[in-house]
């Protein structure tokens, strides 16, 4: 009898306490190893159905956005592949600016974005237990890490700077305070030796830069092989609109990770591809016999600290 209702008691320890491998498990994004590359389209092919995904639960902020991602990940000899999906009810590409019949003006909004934080040589302190919100979202501090050993590899897909061009910007955050518009930051963009988004405003004569080659053409989306300058005596309706920046994919570290997502029927598909080893010192290099620690941000046509990140833990990749 005594020991009946000592295994009695164990077992029900057993359901009461929480199973830390259980909770591992829940963070741990799996990759599986296939024997050739993806096509990078925002259209998943069969290779994904080899890998189930898993939950992130996303939180923020003051208007209480929230959102849950799936993900997924690949990887052949020499690249690895993310496949990320979350809800969205509209698909934001809002960095435009309108005439409104007597002048150009920046229209209210922004894009949606997704980034994704590696701490890259495991030195960021307590990222493995608390994830990215360490180094940001405290009220009067902005994003850095705490020390000079201390670097995180960001990537950063943009719905409306990057997508329509292929890439995810490569990014670097450290300890060293930047300054960038009205926002106090560690994070800079990798190196490059041409290429990626630029500004499409002129301030002396008060208007774009560049418009399209057909110049009755209106739009979001403007790609720098496609602009022309406007005509002395241009004319424009009221309503028009043309992109805040001009388009193109950088060459060098900063365009390292290829990236197209489409959205659809409120859902976002998202897949980016890497070399595991870029050769480049401002990026994660990938170690199959190692684990790495990442966040997660999703943005909702915001900007700045108006995004959702996953608050508890860092997730980890491993190779299997």
């Amino acid at each position: 009898m005594k020991t009946f209702v000592m295994f009695m008691i164990f077992t029900f320890l057993g359901f009461m306490i929480p199973d830390a491998s259980v909770h591992a498990a829940e963070n741990e994004l799996k990759a599986i190893k296939v024997d050739k590359g993806l096509v990078i389209d925002g259209k998943p092919d069969k290779a994904w159905n080899k890998v189930r995904p898993i939950k992130m639960k996303l939180t923020e902020g003051k208007d209480g956005f929230n959102v849950t991602a799936s993900a997924k990940a690949l990887y052949t000899d020499t690249d690895l592949y993310l496949l990320i999906r979350w809800k969205d009810a509209t698909e934001s590409t809002n960095r435009v600016y309108e005439f409104d019949g007597s002048q150009w003006v920046k229209r209210k909004g922004n894009e949606d974005r997704l980034g994704i934080l590696w701490d890259i040589n495991g030195n960021i302190k307590e990222f493995k237990a608390k994830g990215c919100a360490i180094l940001c979202h405290e009220e009067g501090k902005y994003m850095k890490t705490n020390a000079p050993e201390e670097r995180g590899d960001v990537w950063h897909w943009k719905a409306q700077r990057s997508n329509p061009v292929g890439y995810a910007d490569d990014q670097l955050l450290t300890d060293i305070k930047k300054t960038k518009g009205n926002e106090e930051t560690g994070r800079v963009s990798d190196k490059k030796t041409g290429g990626s988004y630029s500004k499409n405003w002129d301030k002396e004569a008060k208007l774009p830069k560049f418009s399209f080659k057909d110049n009755t053409k209106s739009g979001p989306i403007l790609i720098k092989a496609e602009t022309a300058t406007f005509p002395k005596d241009a004319t424009f309706s009221k309503g028009t609109i043309l992109p805040r920046e001009v388009l193109a994919k950088p060459v060098g570290s900063r365009g390292d990770i290829e990236a197209k997502g489409i959205w659809k029927k409120g859902t976002w598909t998202l897949e980016m591809k890497r070399a595991l080893d870029t050769g480049h010192d401002d990026d994660v290099q990938f170690d199959l016999s190692k684990a790495y620690y990442f966040g997660m941000s999703i943005f909702d046509n915001g900007d700045g600290k108006e995004h959702a990140i996953a608050k508890e833990t860092a997730y980890k990749l491993i190779f299997k």
